[in-house]
């Protein structure tokens, strides 16, 4: 698909969810383990690596719900998330307005065309880059992101694998389930095309393999999630 045709999608289903988690997944357990994840990830930098943290950005947020639940934890840091999805923004906003928060804001950007602004402690992206319909433009983002880091910033990439996705297919054949493919809205990295990507534009680089399987018989998602954590000195 091209990219103004992913985008309608996503348009398409912020009309149809609003303000419902599933705008983004259908799989509730999903999105409160990626939530857990990005929780503990937080206390860790922060806490166990004493890097301070007063700045998060969340790219691709959505319609806010992982934003909100994150913004809620930590008062003390400010939040802001960025999505190329008008309605996603709008309905962000709707339950921006019912919680109450202060520490949090919503913007429309495009991470493919518009720049960031900078000084950022950690930046997150959660199944968002896989949204961008080729390699060089998901290179583009993920360079775009390291320069909106501070020096010794972090950058937690949540994003789907062909890895994962041919782990989970072998786990449905051994179950005599029929395959998923990926949808055609969706372009999943390669883990080695990514980590000799990564290699040259991090100084450090950790990947946490994330094994879910709550939903294996129905959802995709639910499947082998590879969270890669780059942190520390970005060298783009």
């Amino acid at each position: 698909m091209e990219i103004e045709d992913i985008k309608d999608f996503w348009e398409n289903r912020a009309e149809k969810y609003d303000t419902s988690f599933q705008a983004t997944t259908q799989d509730y357990f999903m999105r409160q383990l990626e939530i857990r994840f990005l929780k503990d990830s937080i206390s860790f930098f922060s806490k166990g690596m004493g890097i301070k943290i007063s700045r998060i950005a969340d790219i691709g947020c959505g319609n806010g719900f992982s934003a909100i639940e994150l913004a809620k934890n930590y008062p003390e840091i400010e939040f802001i998330g960025y999505d190329y999805s008008e309605k996603m923004i709008r309905s962000a906003n709707k339950l921006l307005a019912e919680s109450n928060l202060t520490n949090l804001k919503f913007y429309v950007l495009d991470i493919a065309k518009d720049q960031l602004s900078n000084n950022f402690d950690l930046i997150y992206t959660d199944r968002c880059l896989i949204s961008l319909p080729v390699w060089d433009l998901q290179k583009l983002a993920i360079k775009k992101i390291c320069n909106a880091l501070v020096h010794g910033g972090v950058y937690i990439m949540i994003e789907n694998f062909m890895e994962g996705q041919n782990n989970f297919n072998k786990l449905r054949r051994d179950f005599d389930l029929d395959e998923i493919k990926v949808h055609d809205y969706s372009l999943y990295f390669s883990k080695d095309k990514l980590e000799d990507f990564l290699n040259q534009n991090f100084v450090k680089m950790r990947i946490k393999n994330r094994i879910i399987l709550i939903s294996i018989m129905s959802l995709p998602a639910c499947c082998l999630m590879q969270a890669i954590t780059v942190l520390l000195q970005c060298i783009i």
